[in-house]
């Protein structure tokens, strides 16, 4: 890393020294090398945060893992892995809950937390896919979508189902939802 680093510097000092040759038509003064050393300084650095951000990218567990979910219902299991939004957030202060589910619009299952989950900083509307969990804010209520809906005003998203989608349709009373840790 250091030595492609310090490649980079020379071929920059060097592409510098030629431009300014070719503008000036002579060798460099004073004031040109005291530029071209600040130029060099700010190279040097941007060179060390990009460094930095390829080591932490390629860092594994360096990024927070995503937040996820476990709903138990009906002697199953499953995953929602949760967007990092103000309403996921809201959501898992909330928990561990239980919530009752029950059919709306025969696309997708409904169920009223003990409190309205916050739609602070979401757009005005969103076009859920089978398999998301949203949150309708005008009533209030967790809206998990097993078909894919048109765009509706009010719906916040709040994640998506990594496991256990194919059950959304058999959840109903007794839903049990707790974080995983």
């Amino acid at each position: 890393m250091e030595s492609f680093a310090r490649t980079l510097d020379l071929e920059f000092t060097s592409t510098c020294i030629l431009i300014c040759n070719d503008v000036v038509g002579s060798t460099l003064g004073p004031t040109s090398r005291k530029l071209l050393k600040e130029m060099r300084n700010i190279v040097k650095k941007l060179l060390a945060l990009l460094c930095a951000a390829a080591f932490l990218a390629a860092t594994p567990g360096a990024e927070a893992s995503p937040r996820r979910i476990r709903l138990i219902f009906a002697g199953r299991e499953a995953i929602v892995e949760l967007y990092d939004n103000a309403a996921a957030a809201s959501l898992v202060k909330m928990l561990p809950l239980t919530l009752d589910f029950e059919d709306y619009g025969g696309k997708e299952r409904i169920a009223y937390p003990p409190e309205k989950l916050s739609a602070e900083g979401m757009p005005d509307s969103y076009a859920p896919k089978a398999g998301e969990m949203t949150v309708y804010a005008p009533w209030g209520n967790i809206a998990i979508f097993y078909k894919d809906h048109h765009s509706s005003g009010g719906l916040v998203p709040v994640g998506r189902f990594v496991s256990g989608a194919e059950a959304i349709t058999v959840m109903g009373e007794g839903v049990r939802v707790e974080e995983i840790r």
